[in-house]
């Protein structure tokens, strides 16, 4: 019997992490552009958080 050879789907973890991480990225700088605008007391630890919570994906691999 000839052996199947098993196709790799996009779907895996690395190619997901590639698409939600810029994303979240993206979205947190959003946010920390808005708070900047409206010049709440918040925006400078919400960088910092939102680069922590950006970089959780890559530490699994």
């Amino acid at each position: 019997m000839e052996k199947k050879e098993l196709k790799e789907s996009f779907w895996n973890l690395r190619n997901i992490g590639l698409i939600v991480v810029p994303l979240m990225i993206a979205i947190s700088l959003l946010f920390y552009s808005t708070l900047f605008y409206f010049n709440t007391e918040y925006y400078d630890d919400f960088i910092l958080f939102s680069f922590l919570i950006g970089a959780l994906p890559y530490t699994t691999y």
